[in-house]
């Protein structure tokens, strides 16, 4: 997506692609502890821990607890709980429903630093599982702009999914939420999160996996090919094109001459 929308048709156009997609290796996440492994959660924990909105001690290393009451909370969850949930990557991931089986649920926030009239890409991993059934929706606030996504599928066990979408730093400190919209038909409640990345745009987010747009997904989604792929078709048609022009403009002059 963002290939579409950085290409000029031009040679400066094929290099600017280029050097943003090689250089995503060395680009740097701006959200601290997006994986939520720098939680520790102590052995007689059970494998989860609370953080409630009226705690002002109580929150997850560089996140903050958010709700509309003091009693709102979510769960940091390490992959030792068992009930057939485990992580996106690395140890830990957040059950942003916490003990609260009916809503409104609360959420967990970060404030990044971003340069303002700059593009970002911010990408999460939605955690499902089949025994609490769904759908299941967040919404995510990035400043003042706000997504909502929810998902659903027929699969069976501990399912994460990958979204994202891009955005237009208006300061140099920029506001991230997610927010439990919905819980899952079932009685016990569960919306997983992890594995939440913001990356300048281009280059793609680092696990070059596809960005989908927000709102309701299910399962078989269609994905976005993969950068690679779309870069070197582009360089392909390009060069193509280019040649083509040379050798026309080549023609025209011996015309000329």
């Amino acid at each position: 997506m963002q290939i579409a929308r950085t290409l000029k048709h031009s040679i400066g156009g094929i290099i600017l692609i280029t050097l943003a997609t090689t250089g995503s290796a060395q680009a740097a996440n701006l959200v601290q502890n997006g994986n939520f492994d720098l939680g520790t959660i102590p052995s007689d924990a059970n494998g989860n821990l609370l953080f409630t909105v009226g705690n002002p001690f109580s929150s997850i290393p560089f996140w903050q607890t958010i709700g509309s009451t003091p009693d709102t909370n979510v769960a940091l969850i390490d992959n030792t709980f068992g009930y057939g949930l485990s992580s996106d990557s690395g140890s830990n991931f957040v059950d942003l429903t916490g003990t609260k089986e009916t809503g409104p649920w609360g959420g967990i926030q970060q404030i990044i630093p971003t340069v303002a009239n700059t593009e970002y890409v911010l990408s999460f991993a939605l955690g499902y599982n089949s025994d609490y059934p769904g759908p299941i929706g967040i919404t995510v606030d990035v400043g003042a702009e706000s997504q909502g996504f929810t998902y659903n599928t027929p699969a069976k066990g501990n399912i994460w999914k990958k979204f994202g979408f891009s955005f237009t730093a208006q300061s140099s400190a920029t506001p991230i939420s997610f927010k439990a919209t919905q819980g899952g038909s079932g009685f016990f409640k569960y919306v997983g999160l992890d594995s939440v990345s913001v990356f300048e745009a281009p280059p793609f987010p680092p696990t070059g996996g596809p960005v989908f747009a927000p709102g309701p997904v299910s399962d078989p989604p269609v994905a976005t090919p993969e950068p690679s792929a779309i870069l070197g078709l582009t360089i392909l048609s390009m060069g193509t094109l280019i040649q083509r022009r040379l050798a026309k403009a080549k023609k025209i002059d011996a015309e000329k001459s």
